[in-house]
């Protein structure tokens, strides 16, 4: 065999043995991700265990060691199957975020993981319909439009200088809220070109937009805008505090499909009329009316994120719903608080979700068939529902029902888990 082809084998063997180690170190950091979660939360004064099928250990870093502590415990069957548990506990009253390593044999560090230490939560499970109402914090621009000026000329003032997903905040120096607000400050100005400040993103931004008269003789900009929004949803769960979520989801403009920046909202009861049956890769949806009547609000709307919305309920609303005022609770867990459990708590198997499916709020068993521990979004698990009762009313999941895992080897069954599924 020549140099040259002892050079060229090299060469190949060198090659073979960097594509091995870079396909095993890809696959090694994938399970490690699948086995090994990025975020923990802790509530303080608790433990909580946490079981990797590797050979690894937790360290925490120095101004972490005052709030958590970690040990290792084993447990299991009999003496061959018994596997390490690691137990982490923080402190009470020792709120806060920290970071931890994971260590392969306790030397090699294999992962960064963020540790959140939350205080002790009680949720009351609802799982009822709600009406929401919500109005946006500046006109949401849907986008820019052609328009005829009054010589029947079609034109576009707008295009290239406004986008569709834009908030406007002010027109000629004036905070505007409605849409009426804007047409009249145009109505009224003698300038040729309005000013607009708008909000794109996370900034500012100062435009011009020339006014066009139109046949009709009114001013316009060729710009599309929503102020407000309604529909129906469900009221997930209430906190001992007053506070409520709901959705499971953000609110997302139907045209632009932007999460909405929102500057007030309300929470209103609802009439059920109609449930479209969920189809495969398609959930089921109510159908219904909203009650807008003041006897009928149950909260105000603060924040909407991609989670969900969120809010203070009114003072007599709780009673309302405890007394089956607002909606007849057949026997399910709602209506009463309950500890909250946390992601590493949810396991494969039986479970039950609360909902209205019938008009009546029900528990409905279904089965978790997949959670994903690294999900840090509205979509950590899988559900197939497996109630015969529930298929034969929405077809399968509906919008808005809540999730209550309620497997026997958990240490927390029966006990909110934190994951919401819609």
């Amino acid at each position: 065999m020549s140099k040259k082809t002892k050079r060229v084998y090299k060469a190949i063997l060198v090659m073979a043995i960097v594509l091995d180690i870079g396909l095993i170190s890809v696959l090694m950091n994938q399970y490690v991700d699948s086995q090994i979660p990025d975020k923990i939360k802790l509530i303080a004064g608790q433990e909580e265990g946490f079981v990797f099928d590797l050979p690894a250990t937790i360290q925490f870093s120095e101004e972490s060691i005052e709030v958590i502590s970690s040990k290792v415990e084993s447990f299991g069957g009999g003496e061959s199957e018994k596997v390490s548990n690691k137990v982490i506990s923080a402190k009470d009253g020792k709120k806060g975020k920290y970071t931890a390593d994971i260590k392969m044999f306790g030397l090699f560090k294999i992962k960064s993981v963020d540790v959140e230490v939350i205080e002790e939560q009680r949720l009351m499970p609802l799982g009822i319909p709600v009406g929401i109402y919500i109005e946006t914090n500046g006109l949401l621009v849907l986008g820019a439009g052609e328009i005829k000026d009054e010589y029947g000329m079609t034109c576009n003032p707008a295009q290239n200088i406004i986008k569709g997903g834009d908030y406007i905040v002010e027109v000629e120096g004036k905070t505007v809220t409605t849409k009426k607000a804007m047409m009249d400050i145009i109505k009224n100005t003698d300038k040729e070109d309005i000013s607009l400040k708008i909000r794109r993103g996370e900034g500012y931004i100062n435009v011009k937009i020339p006014k066009v008269r139109t046949l009709d003789g009114e001013y316009k900009l060729g710009v599309w805008v929503r102020s407000d929004m309604q529909g129906i949803g469900t009221m997930t769960y209430v906190n001992d505090k007053g506070g409520f979520a709901a959705l499971g989801h953000g609110i997302n403009d139907i045209d632009t499909n932007v999460l909405m920046n929102i500057d007030y909202g309300s929470l209103y009861t609802s009439n059920i009329s109609q449930i479209v049956k969920g189809l495969d890769g398609a959930p089921g949806q109510m159908v219904g009316s909203i009650n807008y009547e003041n006897e009928c609000k149950m909260g105000r709307i603060e924040e909407n994120n991609e989670n969900g919305i969120y809010g203070h309920v009114e003072k007599n609303a709780i009673n309302r719903l405890m007394s089956g005022e607002i909606i007849e609770n057949h026997g399910s867990n709602a209506m009463e608080y309950m500890e909250i459990g946390l992601k590493q708590n949810i396991k494969k198997g039986k479970a039950v979700i609360i909902s209205a499916a019938d008009g009546t709020l029900r528990e409905y068993e279904v089965e978790i068939e997949h959670v994903n521990i690294n999900d840090d979004g509205n979509k950590g698990m899988v559900l197939k529902v497996t109630d015969e009762d529930l298929i034969g009313i929405t077809g399968g999941i509906v919008k808005g029902m809540f999730t209550s895992y309620n497997g026997s080897n958990n240490r927390k069954a029966r006990k909110i888990k934190g994951f919401l599924m819609f």
